[in-house]
């Protein structure tokens, strides 16, 4: 359980250090670094000036605020940290110190339970060792039909599935890449550089195969199942016959376990923690991400993290007393702001503690995991009162039973079965070795990029005499080197094949199936055999309580529970550093001060000027940094190419796919050199005269969305990877360096301009309060009137302006239409976005609406509804991902609500009202025929009393919103660029050519997870003709099927790429019956609906079973459950229906009719419903509902609904 691990944390300290030492150097006067050095440019000094204005306004509002109370200490102190407001209130919520006495005590009374923890440990563990091959044993059945068996086992087929790759395509590969890096001889190399493309296709099949190596070995499972049962009961003789004697007393271990539980009983009290140290570690990940930092406001004329310490000096500097105070006395206004001295080293002491604290989490986060991972286990512990009973009469069942028990004879087994033992022992290691070779390379390399490769090498004219012209030319073949290293890997899979086969080959040489058979029939008859089938007490249930012992003995471990009080010592001392602040921010206005109050609107010319100077700050800074902007188009290609296809941010990926990126950074810099030699001029000048400066530069674009580009890729380039460490250092320092600039200056223009405004408010305020103001001045009576008139008639000037000059922006365009949409928008303009949220709300796999909600993580649950998630989806459906991916069985508590109706009932208030206001169905029923508000318990007082509090607050949540209506938030556009369109192998082969040549970027040559489109061949009606599960597969996954004449459509007009639903396929003919509701599947997946065979319990008796993958991922991926073997309607509930058929039984049958199932088919309660194939597709074609109307249905399984 990774509680507390969090990668953010090193990158995050790693980069706060930098920033120090970067801003530092920066804005250090040049006198300090050396004299040599050029002098300080002009963007640098103006805002060295300037910023003493932003810092002094800033500590007025607050004090004036303070005074006023109208001021929340809490948001200016998260506002400096930098960390998201919200989640730091609750960390801070936390009692550091209870919950460190309370883990305390658990460690005492674990100590006052086990008197020497140690020894206790040891005997612990053995009778576990022993309690494992007990339950081992009795799970390890001895299969029927030997000679069968190893005749599969044997078969060569069977053998290459295991293998993955043919061992001579493996050796042409690897002749390949040792030719390639002069690793052999070169004799012959021209014929083996040739050989990669005669071999072509069994290359691209080996590649396919390590791709989809899960599928192909699910295939050997029961048979390596079976034989592996053998080998473990082998196993197990010898085990039993070495322990003989512990096997015999195995009651008095048991009785032993018996005391310590009846000891823990008495001596122990089960804890509460576990859920409130889980709890910490999604706030502190929220707090670490940059994303969630807040907007400045009340702290906005303090970007700078040493800017609070610098005010005393502020207000003393020459420039002030000249140009602001002109020469008047500033010694009330130094008096006013002297307590932010106090509060700057107040504020250090928390950064202080808080690094202390960051770092001791990432640190110890091993030892918290362990803690909170035992914790949890130790609660979760629900057998303490019935423990000591099911103990006692299991060791007067392990008693009678194992006493009389012999050991067994190893020298029955022939030495042939000895032999075979030892071999197909080691056969089962060499495909376990070739599994995990699989899954670490599957997880590093694009396939899709290896096969371009491929066929780049494939049309290579290679001579067959002059291998160096050969290696040039392959050499040459973009993204060769990928190839190569991957090439390169497939060592480690030719050695394990190699002993693999060698061990085969030693088979041959017995008569494996007789010889297993009497191995088998000799096991049969061992006393071990016999006694197992007597052993009838839970040999889970035993390690049940062992697992609890072992991780209460945890808590008796000196240095675990060391390092657990030093963390929470550390959370106390960063706490009382923060309350100390919050109690000094609050009183700083508790002497008044009128000097400070008659600074009128100190609060908004603060935060106006403070986040103007805050852009113009990232202006001069990017100046100074320009050589690094310049090295970072430097990166070396691999880096590039990680950042642009695997940053999980869209904006900076296409930023940094851009061809013309360097061109950008460079116009950067010549832009922000203009504006240099443009400022020049107003350097020294007055006050007033400096708001020139802002004025032109909010005539400086940037680059447009790249507020926290480079702080994005360095958090990327710090997580693993498989780039060279000197390739990625650069880029990584570079990133560093540059990771606190935000480059989007045009988004700030406003900022800016405002900031340029506000110089005359604030030059009048700094004049009433030194006296400046000019005195006996003739008034014009009701001339404020006129000014405001006219500012206003200005203001809206602006205002209209500024938004029309946006919206001939396609940024500005786009948000228009999404208002449009919002207030005015049709239903069938939703539906038209809605048509790709399958695609656009998915995550790993996963829909991250419904993972955000079951994670309870409410920011990331209002992001999703925020960027227009369909926020009605039922729980379940996983598409492509389930088909190409790996499959999953899901139980049906997985399936059947919409994030309302789960968040409800787990009693998640806060996303219950996230979900409500921005638009969440609250009538919609979900599998048990409730709406969401219903799903709160009845009499929750008396059975839910831990979540009395929660209920009662979604209680007022769904009151209060009851009469009103929330619009449903406009789902963002799906850009063709994140189409990944596949076309089928029918599909006119020159057509197909000429549109992947014309839309490479989104074209994929093989079905890939993220595939959206599927281009298929239709009759002259547009009717999609299917004959089998390949196409079925596709429709029942949601992806869009289009017409082929889309193809010639957008070759003759690219703009079409756009236009996919105007080829869209809607009917489809399977076995001359024809059906229109493709459309419909797709509607029904991209929306999740209720999946359409939720409640369905699916097996397949047939003897020869090719399209069991095919329909286990269509059955999983409709919410359906695989059935591992014949379902018997004793282990379901008699008068279940599966939800949208209620006509039919739950328990589908699809058989070829090979088998007698006459008394399934007779039975008088109707559980089961037979298909053969081609009707199982029938009736999924048809798509014909019938809802289970009553309220609570009948579930099929007998499992818990939790």
């Amino acid at each position: 359980m990774q509680v507390l691990q969090n990668p953010a944390y090193q990158n995050r300290r790693m980069y706060q250090m930098h920033k120090f030492f970067l801003v530092v150097f920066v804005f250090l006067p040049r006198s300090h670094i050396g004299s040599t050095v050029a002098a300080e440019p002009s963007l640098t000094l103006i805002y060295n000036e300037l910023s003493i204005i932003a810092r002094i306004t800033n500590a007025i509002a607050l004090r004036a605020g303070s005074i006023r109370k109208d001021l929340k200490p809490r948001d200016v102190i998260t506002e400096l940290l930098k960390t998201h407001s919200k989640s730091f209130e609750e960390l801070i919520e936390y009692d550091p110190k209870k919950l460190h006495d309370d883990l305390q005590s658990v460690f005492y009374a674990s100590s006052d339970v086990f008197d020497n923890p140690i020894e206790i440990g040891k005997r612990i563990k053995e009778i576990k060792d022993i309690n494992l091959y007990l339950g081992g044993a009795l799970k390890a059945e001895l299969p029927i039909n030997i000679a069968d068996l190893m005749q599969t086992f044997q078969d060569e087929n069977f053998k290459n599935r295991l293998t993955i790759c043919n061992k001579a395509t493996v050796e042409t590969i690897r002749n390949f890449y040792s030719v390639m890096n002069n690793e052999q001889d070169l004799q012959d190399g021209e014929q083996k550089t040739i050989a990669i493309q005669t071999n072509a296709v069994d290359v691209k099949n080996c590649l396919n195969s390590i791709k989809d190596y899960e599928k192909i070995v699910a295939t050997t499972r029961k048979v390596t199942d079976k034989i592996g049962n053998i080998l473990f009961f082998n196993g197990a003789l010898n085990y039993f016959n070495g322990n003989i004697h512990k096997i015999k007393i195995f009651d008095q271990s048991i009785i032993y376990i018996k005391k310590l539980l009846r000891n823990v009983g008495t001596n122990w009290k089960k804890p509460q923690l576990s859920e409130k140290i889980l709890k910490i570690s999604p706030l502190l990940e929220t707090i670490s991400d940059h994303e969630n930092k807040p907007t400045p406001n009340l702290s906005a004329g303090f970007p700078g993290d040493d800017d609070l310490a610098k005010i005393s000096e502020d207000v003393k500097s020459p420039w002030f007393q000249k140009e602001i105070s002109k020469g008047k006395s500033t010694k009330d206004l130094e008096e006013a702001l002297e307590p932010f001295g106090e509060f700057a080293k107040k504020l250090g002491d928390l950064r202080k503690s808080w690094a202390e604290f960051d770092e001791k989490v990432d640190k110890d986060h091993p030892s918290i995991n362990l803690i909170t991972e035992s914790l949890k286990n130790i609660e979760d512990f629900s057998i303490l009162d019935t423990g000591e009973s099911f103990l006692k009469n299991a060791a007067a069942t392990h008693q009678n039973t194992w006493k009389s028990f012999e050991t067994f004879d190893t020298s029955k087994f022939s030495i042939n079965a000895s032999r075979a033992f030892l071999a197909i022992s080691t056969i089962a290691t060499s495909a376990k070795e070739i599994r995990e070779w699989c899954t670490g390379i599957v997880g590093s390399y694009d396939f899709i990029t290896l096969h371009h490769v491929l066929d780049e090498i494939g049309g290579l004219q290679l001579s067959s005499t002059n291998l160096d012209e050969n290696k040039k030319a392959i050499g040459m073949v973009e993204n060769f080197q990928l190839l190569n290293s991957f090439f390169g890997e497939l060592e480690t899979l030719s050695t394990s094949q190699n002993n693999f086969y060698y061990h085969h080959s030693l088979l041959t040489q017995i008569d494996l199936g007789k010889t297993m058979n009497d191995a088998v029939t000799i096991m049969k008859s061992s006393s071990l055999h016999k006694k197992l089938h007597s052993t009838n007490y839970d040999t889970n249930k035993l390690e049940q309580i062992l697992t609890f012992l072992q991780h209460l003995l945890y808590f008796t471990d000196k240095n675990a529970g060391e390092k657990a009080m030093d963390f929470f010592k550390i959370f106390e001392k960063m706490k009382k550093n923060y309350l100390e602040l919050e109690k000094f921010v609050y009183n700083l206005g508790a002497k008044n001060s009128e000097l400070i109050v008659n600074f009128k609107n100190s609060t908004t010319l603060s935060q106006t000027f403070g986040r103007g100077l805050r852009v113009f700050r990232d202006i001069s800074r990017a100046y100074q940094l320009k050589k690094e902007l310049l090295e970072s188009t430097k990166y070396a290609p691999k880096v590039d190419e990680w950042i642009y296809e695997r940053n999980p941010h869209e904006h900076l990926r296409d930023f940094w796919n851009d061809t013309d990126r360097p061109q950008e950074i460079q116009k950067l810099i010549d832009r922000l050199e203009n504006l240099e030699k443009t400022i020049k001029k107003f350097v020294s000048k007055d006050f007033e005269t400096l708001r020139e400066a802002l004025n032109a530069a909010a005539k400086v674009t940037g680059i447009d969305d790249f507020r926290d580009g480079f702080q994005d890729v360095a958090d990327q380039l710090s997580k693993p990877s498989t780039l060279k460490h000197e390739e990625l250092q650069f880029a990584l320092e570079n990133s560093r360096q540059l990771a606190d600039l935000d480059l989007d200056f045009s988004s700030h223009t406003g900022d800016l301009m405002a900031a340029s405004m506000s110089f005359d408010n604030i030059r009048v305020e700094f004049n009433t309060m030194f006296g400046l103001a000019a005195k006996n001045e003739k008034t014009v009576k009701n001339a404020w009137l006129i000014v405001v008139l006219i500012s206003i008639c200005v203001f809206i000037l602006l205002v209209i302006g500024a938004l029309l000059i946006y919206g001939l922006t396609e940024r500005g365009r786009n948000q228009y239409k999404n208002l449009y949409l919002f207030y005015i928008g049709k239903p069938e303009d939703f539906e038209k976005r809605w048509r790709y949220s399958l695609f656009m709300d998915r995550k790993d796999g996963k829909n991250a609406l419904m993972d955000a909600t079951r994670e309870i993580h409410a920011i990331n649950v209002k992001k999703e509804v925020k960027r227009g998630a369909y926020i009605n989806v039922f729980t379940g459906l996983f598409s492509f991902y389930v088909v190409f991916e790996k499959l999953q069985i899901f139980f049906p508590a997985e399936f059947g609500n919409t994030p309302l109706h789960l968040s409800t009932k787990r009693g998640y208030a806060e996303i219950v009202e996230v979900l409500i206001k921005n638009g969440a169905d609250r009538s919609l029923l979900n599998y048990q025929n409730r709406t969401p508000e219903q799903m709160i318990p009845e009499n929750y007082q008396e059975t839910h009393p831990e979540k009395v509090e929660k209920y009662k607050k979604i209680e007022a949540i769904y009151k209060k919103y009851r009469n009103k209506k929330f619009r449903k938030r406009v789902p963002q556009v799906f850009p063709s660029s994140s189409f990944h369109i596949y076309t089928e192998d029918k599909a006119d082969i020159d057509l197909t050519n000429d549109f992947m040549d014309k839309f490479m970027s989104i074209v994929t040559p093989t079905l890939i997870p993220a595939t959206t489109h599927v281009i298929v061949k239709t009759d002259s009606d547009g009717v999609l003709e299917i004959d089998g599960f390949e196409y079925l597969t596709w429709i029942m996954n949601g992806v869009i099927i289009v017409k082929e004449s889309w193809m010639t459509d957008c070759l003759k007009n690219p703009k079409l790429i756009e236009k996919d639903s105007k080829y869209l396929v809607e009917k489809v003919r399977f076995k001359d019956v024809e059906y229109d509701t493709v459309t419909q599947w797709s509607k029904a997946m991209a929306k999740g609906e209720m999946p359409y065979l939720f409640g369905v319990y699916v097996c397949i008796v047939m003897k020869e079973q090719k399209n069991v993958f095919s329909i286990a991922s269509i059955v999983n991926a409709q919410g359906g459950t695989m059935c591992e073997g014949f379902p018997l309607k004793e282990n379901y509930n008699i008068g279940s229906h599966p939800y949208l058929h209620a006509h039919l039984g739950p328990l589908f049958v699809i058989t070829d009719g090979s088998t007698d199932l006459t008394l399934f088919k007779n039975d008088s309660d109707k559980m089961y419903t037979f298909f053969t194939e081609d009707e199982f597709v029938h009736f999924l074609l048809k798509r014909e509902i019938n809802i289970d109307t009553k309220l609570d249905p009948i579930q099929a399984t007998k499992e818990s609904d939790d």
